[in-house]
This record gives C-alpha cells, structure tokens and sequence, in this order.
C-alpha cells in the first residue's frame, strides 16, 4: 500500500538513505566475537565453499538480468542487474574508500584509513570485507573485480553450480524444496545464499550494516545502525533502498515476519558488539553507543516474545536483561551481553519459521506503543518508532483500512525525528496520540 509522503517522511528517507551509504562506507572489520553462525568476515562463509566466483559482469545479459527496464509482476524483475549497477548503493561501496571528504562524501574513506594506519583502503582486508567481494584468486574467474563493489555474488552466493542452472523456470523453487527450505543446505550444496528467507537476509545484511569495532568509529567513521524491514523497502513501499531489485514473497504479513526475524538477529548481533567493546575496554562513549544500541532492539524484541507468538523461552532473554541493565554501559556488560546473544541465535530458526497474521501483529504493535520506557534514550526512542511503523505497515498493507494514509503519516509526524529532537517527554505524549489511531 503506498502512502503520500509528507516534507517530514521524505526527510525521514533522506536521513535513512545516509544512514544506508555509511553503512557501506564502513570500514568493518572481521568480528572479534564473531556471532553464531556468521563466524568470520562476510565473506568467509561463501569463499570456504571452495566455488567460483564469476562477477556481475555474469548476469548482466539482457536475456537474464540486465533488461532495460523491470518486468511487471509476478516473477523476477528481469532488471536486477540494470537496477543494481543504476541506482544500487551496494554497486558503489568499493569506490568510496578511495573518497576525499567532500559535498558528495561526508566522511573521508582515505581519512579514516590514515588514522587506523591503513595504507590502501582499497586493498586492506579490513577495509574490503564490507565494501566489496574479496576472494582468493583461484576462486576468481575472468569476469570478477574486486573493484565491482558488493555485487550479486556478495549476497547471493558463489554462482559455478547455479549460475547457468537458475535460468530455469522455477529451478530455484525447487531447489529450496530440495533442501527442506534450509537456507543452509541450499548454500552448502550448490553455493546459493537464499536472501529471500528472512533469517538469511538478515544475517547477510548485519554480518556488514550492524558491528563495528570502536577504533574505527574513534576515527571518525559513523556507527553503522540497521533495520532491515525498513531497509529492504524501496521507497515507493515506505522505505529506503534506491534501486531495489527484488520482489519479496507474497505471503500475508510477510513484512511483520521480516520485522520478527531482523530484530531477533539485530539483538544477537548488537549484543556481541556490546560485549566486544566491554570486554575490550572501549571508550566510554563507544561503549554507551554499543549499550544503547543492544538494549534499543532487544526492548521492542522482548515484546514480541512475550506475546506468545512463538515457542521462545522469553525468560531466558529476561533474566540477562536484567543482569544487563544492572550492570550498565561498563566492562561488566560483557557477560549478560553475550548469554542474551547466546539467546537470540537460539532463537532465531523459531523466529523465522513465524507465520504472523492479523491478530499477533496487532498484539505485537499495540504492546510495543504502549510501553512508555523504550523511549528514554533516542536510540531507544528510534527504534521504538521503526518498530511501530513496520507493524502497523505490515496490517495496512495486508487489510487495506482506509484511514492507513493518514495513520501512517501521524506515526511519521509524531515518532520520527524531524528538524528539532524529540524529548522524551514529548515522545511519550506523541505514542499516546498514536495508540488512539491504533485498530481496537
């Protein structure tokens, strides 16, 4: 369902779309406590398969994906590549490490890489693990560069055993079916990183756009935030990526689901943030950053696990909350950081197997708006927002109400930042406007 944007929602994706850039300006590293699962840098996985890679270049034909423009519904696009090379941030990661800071680049990637003490960003190991597909040379067949960014490859997988073989009608589908519908399996055996499952998704996406170690953000780079409902929406559909390629399935609430699942791996990977900088004696501000930004997802996460929705020992997740939140934004964060991690990764398969539908979605939204104690932090205040716009997003798309517009233009208006901060007291006062909009 697509809503008018107001001046305040298109400020709203402006500041989205830089989040999204530096998300990929990021100089991230591999993960010194690498979460469950994701171990290693966000090639790591892929390059161990021991398959080639064959570059973008490779589905690039007019005939597969490289049509002019996109083909209607249903079915792919057609245009994947076309939309990717075109408008794609993804496309342009590896040539922002060789940016000056400009009008057009807020951050240096040279400056950055001359306070770590990196001499190449375009050729360091630290650097390349996020801004572009960096494979051993064996692996490489004619067609690849490095220099391509982070391309098809990058999220989808090494193509030798599916490249000619995906062409098919409906190979893929039964490929996944073949596989149990195990987006592992489906990657073990023939390379294919399943982006359409939402656990894969989400691991993939915050494997670059979620940890990153204090050092660098000491240097000047922003902290990387991610939400991956929101920024996997084009902004024709209420969101942020330019360029966007794909069509999501057609299930009901499909995007509550894709909520459920981001969130759940956005606290298990912001947990192990947490604990890496505590247990590394981060500065205090990078500390509080990392602290803020683990309890932000794991306070709207806990009130999805409490209704009941899935078979999720809550409690677990509770019982380290509390630990967490005595210990505060200090080296004792470590601990509960990493036992709620421990959780969330546990969690996970439950949480991506969720069917939502009206009513848990709406138990979900209604539960998160009216809890007055998220937004005492502005990150906290943010991601309570995001959570409230992607559920109510998911029930508007799926039931059609005819007040959706104006509904979804009040949570924008009201929740969201805008020119001058929120307060926490005014963000309050604005959730209670929100909450009697809600469907009763």
């Amino acid at each position: 369902m697509q809503v008018k944007l107001t001046s305040r929602v298109g400020r709203l994706l402006l500041a989205s779309t830089l989040l999204l850039l530096f998300g990929l300006v990021c100089f991230i590293p591999p993960s010194n406590g690498a979460p469950t699962g994701t171990a290693g840098t966000p090639s790591d996985r892929l390059v161990k398969l021991g398959m080639k890679f064959h570059g973008a270049g490779s589905c690039s034909s007019t005939d597969c994906h490289g049509a002019a423009e996109p083909k209607p519904p249903p079915g792919p696009t057609a245009a994947e590549y076309t939309l990717w090379a075109d408008k794609d941030k993804h496309h342009v990661a590896f040539d922002v490490l060789k940016s000056e800071a400009d009008a057009e680049h807020k951050y240096s990637g040279k400056g950055i890489a001359q306070k770590l003490g990196i001499a190449d960003a375009t050729t360091s190991q630290r650097c390349l693990s996020c801004h572009a597909l960096e494979v051993p040379e064996p692996l490489r067949t004619p067609k690849f560069a490095v220099a391509e960014g982070v391309t098809c490859e990058a999220c989808h997988g090494p193509s030798e055993k599916w490249l000619e073989k995906h062409s098919k009608p409906n190979w893929t589908d039964q490929q996944r079916q073949a596989a149990g519908n195990d987006p592992d399996k489906l990657l073990t055996t023939l390379g294919l990183f399943d982006t359409k499952s939402p656990l894969a998704r989400a691991e993939k996406c915050t494997s670059c756009h979620l940890a990153i170690d204090a050092d660098m953000v000491t240097a000047g780079h922003p902290q990387p935030y991610f939400e991956l409902d929101y920024f996997s929406k084009s902004p024709e559909q209420g969101g942020v990526y330019e360029g966007r390629h794909w069509r999501d399935p057609t299930q009901p609430y499909y995007s509550a689901r894709l909520w459920a699942t981001g969130q759940d791996i956005a606290v298990r990977d912001a947990m192990n943030q947490l604990a890496d900088r505590a247990s590394a004696g981060a500065p205090a501000d990078t500390l509080t950053t990392a602290y803020d930004q683990a309890v932000a997802h794991l306070s709207v996460l806990k009130h999805f696990l409490a209704s009941g929705a899935v078979a999720v020992e809550a409690a677990e997740f509770e019982k380290a909350g509390t630990k967490l939140t005595a210990a505060g934004a200090k080296k004792d964060a470590a601990g509960p950081a990493k036992e709620i991690a421990s959780s969330a990764d546990k969690a996970r398969k439950t949480i991506n197997d969720f069917k939502p539908d009206k009513a848990s979605t709406l138990k979900v939204l209604k539960s998160i708006v009216g809890d007055q104690s998220i937004g005492k932090t502005a990150q906290g205040r943010e991601q309570q927002a995001y959570a409230i716009y992607a559920l109510y997003s998911a029930y508007a798309q799926q039931e059609k109400p005819a007040d959706a517009p104006q509904v979804t233009e009040l949570i924008v208006n009201k929740l969201f930042e805008g020119e001058t901060p929120l307060t926490a007291e005014q963000f309050v006062s604005n959730l209670a406007e929100v909450q009697k909009k809600l469907p009763q």
